[in-house]
């Protein structure tokens, strides 16, 4: 993002005019951005029409519709903005001025001004139906205004065509208020020597201004809208684009599916992770009207009846997204007593544990463990030994309604076979020799409303499984040593590395307990098999030491890429935070490595030079930057000039 500024002093004029020639006349020459000379705005501009080999010769912009066609595909989008556009002319139009309207892809729909402004600007083609965006017309207030998704001014020689360069504009962006999208540019344009700060200010106002017609004409285009938006001010809305992306949740929203969703102040990304809501929002978008149809959610309290009406958000034929609009039908509806397992009273999760992952493996693992959240289910986790299996069976006790009672993990495999069942079941006074006076709680006990995690539930001894499968069938425990019984009230949750289905087979696991168990199952992808996740992981460790991924060694970066991690996540973590600790500061470099890793590094044929890892790397970061060269140089620690050198140097391009 860059600083929303106009351009220079009103004193400084012709300087700047002479100096921003310099600029052109050089670039022109050489083929390279003059930095020195340019707003990064600008330099930016120009290296991205460089790369698309728009000429800078250019004197007229392309025709892409003819006016009949434009009335035809934008009339509303006009009409609409036609109050404010009529208002913004009428501030100008002695001032030596003319305003433009174009849509989202920089194509001309309307223009306004004296006939001694709109003469010349026809001879540039300045039109409804012609393509200015920054592709077709190079560095211009309309073109960058759209790539940049804010505010700018260009002034003179910043305009990157020749046939251009004696005006200043300034345009600002339009957004659909609903789902953000651009619909479109307002804009001011005149002579260079009439350039003037409050244009951009102008521009900037009456796009606010259009907006706000649009929130109000798409409530009256659709009467169901208006009716189900204003007349009830308690209703939850979600905005939704096309792909089923939540872009925004107001607080009603929030506070009706607080439970279920909401967690941790954290938005789901996508609507799927909101199973009762994608299913109607899936059901409109096929075609069908949903108008307060009924679902039911999870709440603190038990069940929740909800009516949810899906609306759809258009703006001359093209549809930009749905409008989901929930509302409180009736009163909690309370979960029978045979279903209950705890005392539900309102509260959030009391723990955050986020799950960093942007693999598509992981998201449907964490989108069933949502599911399973909201169920009582045995849950059996199945996956590598490093992989987050209590991690994620946290993230289930902390999402569920469960939260606020015990979650108690215990390693069946790190317990002598001899203490399994006191250690489970507890023991009373006196029940073997070297027992406490006063007895001891069991983790079933100790875990009584909330969570028993049996962590390396496939280590556990044949005869102790008989005992943990008959406290699971008949809810009841009864400590060693004691007579009396002790109904269960957790729910149980499982994991292992092993193949639990294969060491039935073998004999080593009984048949009876492993179906006990696996009812709902959860296979946890080794960190190998989450693409685009070992990155993610490594900046997230390293921020708990103040240190970001760009303090690592490129050749270290690639080999974290491609290294199997057989210790999965957790062998990762403890990499890093070695890494942290020995670099002191420092670049963090392979001679940090434990020996083990620096021979599998040395030994591993090199999947890329340094120039190779260093292409990569800029590459990443421009996508993060959304190609912001001078927040791209920022975070990589480098000038904009070094920058640029580098993307001409590897042919990156924007």
């Amino acid at each position: 993002m860059y600083a929303v500024q106009s351009v220079w002093p009103q004193d400084k004029i012709k300087q700047t005019i002479m100096s921003l020639k310099k600029a052109w006349y050089l670039m022109t020459e050489q083929k390279e951005i003059p930095y020195d000379y340019l707003r990064p705005v600008v330099a930016d501009s120009w290296l991205r029409c460089l790369d698309a080999n728009v000429h800078y010769t250019r004197r007229t912009a392309p025709l892409k519709w003819q006016e009949e066609f434009v009335h035809l595909n934008s009339n509303s989008f006009i009409e609409i903005t036609a109050p404010v556009f009529s208002q913004l002319y009428d501030w100008i139009s002695e001032s030596g001025f003319l305003i433009a309207l174009a849509n989202a892809e920089g194509i001309l729909l309307q223009t306004a001004g004296k006939e001694d402004m709109l003469a010349p600007a026809r001879h540039n083609q300045f039109i409804p139906g012609a393509d200015w965006s920054e592709q077709a017309a190079g560095t211009n207030g309309i073109g960058t205004c759209l790539v940049l998704n804010q505010p700018v001014q260009i002034f003179s020689f910043e305009h990157y065509c020749q046939g251009w360069q004696n005006w200043t504009c300034s345009g600002a962006p339009i957004h659909d208020p609903l789902t953000g999208k651009i619909l479109g540019v307002i804009n001011i344009s005149g002579y260079q020597e009439n350039v003037h700060a409050h244009n951009l200010s102008l521009v900037t106002a009456s796009a606010k201004m259009i907006e706000q017609k649009l929130m109000e004409w798409q409530f009256q285009f659709n009467r169901k809208a208006y009716n189900l938006v204003l007349d009830r001010d308690s209703d939850g809305f979600i905005v939704v684009n096309p792909q089923g992306h939540i872009l925004s949740v107001n607080p009603s929203a929030r506070e009706l599916l607080s439970s279920s969703y909401f967690l941790h102040r954290n938005l789901p990304s996508k609507l799927v992770q909101m199973p009762e809501l994608y299913e109607k929002w899936e059901k409109r978008m096929m075609g069908s009207e949903v108008i307060d149809e009924e679902v039911m959610v999870f709440s603190t309290g038990g069940r929740q009846r909800l009516g949810v009406s899906c609306i759809p958000i258009v703006y001359d034929r093209i549809e930009t997204g749905t409008l989901i609009v929930l509302r409180r039908i009736n009163r909690t509806e309370s979960l029978p007593k045979s279903e209950r397992t705890i005392e539900e009273t309102p509260a959030k999760p009391s723990v955050d544990l986020p799950i960093i992952t942007a693999s598509e493996k992981m998201q449907k693992v964490l989108h069933f463990a949502s599911l399973a959240a909201r169920n009582e289910a045995n849950i059996l986790l199945l996956g590598e030994s490093g992989t987050g299996k209590e991690v994620l069976a946290r993230f289930i006790h902390d999402t569920s309604t469960r939260r606020q009672r015990p979650f108690v993990a215990v390693n069946c495999g790190a317990i002598a076979k001899e203490l399994i069942a006191s250690e489970l079941f507890g023991y009373t006074e006196g029940a073997f020799t070297g027992a406490s006076k006063r007895g001891k709680k069991g983790k079933f006990e100790q875990a009584a409303g909330g969570t028993l995690f049996l962590d390396e539930i496939g280590e556990m001894p044949l005869d102790m499984q008989v005992s943990l499968l008959r406290v699971l069938e008949g809810r009841k425990v009864c400590p060693v040593g004691g007579e009396e019984e002790i109904p269960v009230t957790c729910r149980i949750m499982a994991a292992t590395h092993r193949d639990l289905y294969n060491e039935v087979e073998k004999g080593r696991f009984r048949a009876d307990l492993y179906y006990r168990l696996n009812v709902l199952t959860l296979d946890i992808p080794p960190l190998r098999e989450r693409n685009g996740d070992v990155l993610l992981l490594v900046e997230h460790f390293l921020k708990g030491f103040t240190r970001k991924l760009l303090d690592m060694d490129i050749e270290l970066i690639r080999f974290f890429q491609h290294y199997s991690w057989p210790g999965n996540v957790r062998q990762l973590k403890n990499i890093v935070e070695r890494l942290a600790y020995l670099s002191e500061g420092k670049k963090m470099t392979k001679d940090m490595l434990p020996a083990e890793l620096l021979r599998h590094m040395e030994q591993r044929p090199t999947l890329c030079g340094q120039n190779e890892g260093e292409k990569r790397l800029i590459q990443e970061v421009l996508k993060e930057t959304a190609s912001c060269y001078a927040e791209a140089a920022r975070r990589l620690g480098i000038s904009r000039s070094t920058l640029y050198r580098k993307m001409k140097k590897y042919r990156i391009k924007p």
